[in-house]
């Protein structure tokens, strides 16, 4: 049993609670736990709050009373969270952009062309599969073979998932390039983050 089980059982009746404990912070809040535990008259373990959760009907009413006496201090605890959160994701993304800078600044070619390098073997291996497709589905349709147009839709399927991964990386790094090379160009409006 985790904390995570714990908040998913309270969060109808608790939203507050159940979305702390729930929530990828919830095993850090030992002081919650505490205090719902406190409010059950139970040890702060996940396993003793659902154990007098299932096994005492006025459990939930205690937590929900819980909730309401104790909501201001709830929210100063979610709202901490999500700013540890929101610092925690920024902090990965500024990260990730500080490497691609330092790939592109460096002195050796395959650290700065991997990104364009998979661009162009992507496109061709684009350019190869739609030609073979065409191959394949004009021997169906002049040669009159059947499995020739079944093998289509595999093959189509198979090189979708092949492409997904480079597709994305490519997808992310043009936009980025793309976002650099407006911002060079004195474009403002690129360091405005877009929802």
């Amino acid at each position: 049993m985790d904390w995570k089980e714990v908040g998913k059982t309270l969060l109808k009746a608790a939203p507050l609670v159940g979305g702390i404990l729930g929530g990828p912070f919830g095993a850090t809040v030992g002081t919650l736990a505490n205090m719902a535990a406190s409010a059950l008259g139970v040890e702060a373990t996940p396993d003793a709050i659902m154990a007098e959760l299932k096994n005492n009907p006025e459990a939930m009413l205690k937590i929900k009373q819980f909730e309401t006496e104790n909501r201001t201090e709830l929210v100063r605890i979610a709202a901490k969270l999500e700013e540890h959160r929101i610092t925690q994701d920024t902090q990965r993304i500024m990260t990730v952009n500080e490497t691609m800078r330092a790939e592109s600044k460096s002195e050796h070619w395959p650290q700065w062309s991997w990104r364009p390098f998979w661009g162009f073997i992507s496109a061709l291996a684009f350019l190869a599969v739609c030609v073979f497709v065409c191959c394949l589905g004009y021997k169906a349709i002049v040669g009159q073979d059947s499995t020739a147009i079944g093998q289509i839709p595999l093959i189509i399927g198979a090189f979708s998932t092949l492409f997904t991964i480079p597709g994305a990386v490519l997808g992310i790094s043009a936009w980025h390039r793309g976002k650099e090379k407006r911002i060079q160009l004195g474009d403002i409006t690129a360091l405005i983050p877009r929802n």
